[in-house]
C-alpha cells in the first residue's frame, strides 16, 4: 500500500504562506531602511524634497526587500521552532539565540549590505575590494557596540507587547547610521560624521 495514499496535498493557501512571510518581511525591512536613509540624508544636509537623493533611498530599500528581509525571515524560520522547544529554560534559550545572531547572522547581513551598497559606487574591482574591507570592519565594530546591548535589553527588560515597537525604532536608528556610514565612506568624509 502506498504510504502517501491517505495524505492530503497541501492547499494553495498553505503553500503560499511561507512565500508571503518572505515578501512581508522584505517589504517591512525595505520600509525601515527607506525611512532610515531619509533620516540620514536629512542629517547630511538634505533640507527639502528636491534635495533628497531618491535613487539612494530606493537602493537601500531594495537591499532590504531583496536581501535583508528574506535572510532574516529564513533565520527566524530556523531559530523560532528551536526556541519554542526550549521553553523549560527560556532565559538560557534567548541568551543562546542572541549569541547565535551575533556570531552567524550579523556578519552575513552586514557583509551583504556593504557588498550591495558598494556595487553601485565602485568601478574597478580593486576599489570595490578596498572599500568593502574598510567599510565592513567599521560596520561590524559599530554593530558590536550597539546591537548586543539592544538585544539583551529588548529580551530581558522590555515588555513583550512593546518589543516590536522597540525593535523597529532601533532598526530605523541603525539603518540611519548605516546609511550615513556607508555613504560617507564613499564621499571621503568617513571620520567626520559617522561616529558611534
Amino acid at each position: 500500500m502506498n504510504a502517501h495514499a491517505g495524505a492530503r496535498s497541501p492547499s494553495l493557501k498553505s503553500s503560499l504562506k511561507p512565500l508571503w512571510e518572505y515578501i512581508f518581511q522584505g517589504f517591512w525591512i525595505a520600509c525601515l531602511m527607506a525611512v532610515g536613509d531619509l533620516f540620514a540624508q536629512h542629517y547630511s544636509g538634505a533640507t527639502d524634497i528636491k534635495s533628497i537623493k531618491w535613487m539612494r533611498t530606493v537602493k537601500y530599500a531594495s537591499i532590504g526587500m531583496g536581501f535583508i528581509g528574506p535572510t532574516m525571515q529564513y533565520w527566524l524560520n530556523i531559530v523560532h521552532p528551536w526556541l519554542a522547544n526550549q521553553q523549560q529554560n527560556y532565559a538560557f534559550a534567548n541568551l543562546k539565540e542572541i549569541v547565535n545572531v551575533q556570531l552567524y547572522l550579523a556578519p552575513t547581513l552586514n557583509l551583504g549590505v556593504v557588498f550591495l551598497s558598494n556595487l553601485s559606487k565602485s568601478v574597478r574591482a580593486e576599489d570595490m575590494e578596498q572599500g568593502m574591507r574598510e567599510k565592513y570592519i567599521s560596520v561590524m565594530e559599530s554593530y558590536y557596540k550597539f546591537w548586543p546591548a539592544v538585544h539583551m535589553f529588548s529580551t530581558f527588560v522590555i515588555k513583550p507587547n512593546s518589543k516590536l515597537f522597540f525593535a523597529n525604532i532601533m532598526a530605523i536608528w541603525w539603518f540611519t547610521y548605516l546609511s550615513i556610514l556607508l555613504d560617507d565612506c564613499f564621499e571621503g568624509s568617513y571620520g567626520s560624521k559617522a561616529q558611534l
